[in-house]
């Protein structure tokens, strides 16, 4: 089974550009100005950062620390609990 980390919370937020206005370059000639929202955790910012500095160059394989708040994205919840309950299943069949 995958092991779940601050990436698969449903309060993280991946890094994005966003518009934040218009620049004049010159007359009647205007471009987008760009701002980078970097990723980020809604819930706890502090202890996304503190894990993000410790696991950001580890494969998902290598991260032993799975954070205390984490809590999985809705697509990811619904298939956690689809393989514990196919898990069960197995385990009933198996016990017969």
């Amino acid at each position: 089974m995958a092991k779940n980390t601050c990436l698969d919370c449903k309060y993280y937020r991946p890094k994005k550009r966003e518009i934040d206005g218009v620049e004049a370059i010159c007359d009647g000639v205007y471009v987008p100005k760009e701002k980078v929202i970097e990723h980020h955790c809604t819930k706890n910012p502090t202890v996304f950062t503190t894990w993000w500095e410790e696991n950001n160059q580890k494969r998902r394989e290598d991260i032993t620390e799975i954070p205390s708040c984490l809590e999985l994205n809705d697509h990811l919840a619904k298939l956690d609990k689809m393989i514990r309950l196919s898990q069960d299943l197995l385990k009933n069949l198996d016990k017969k």
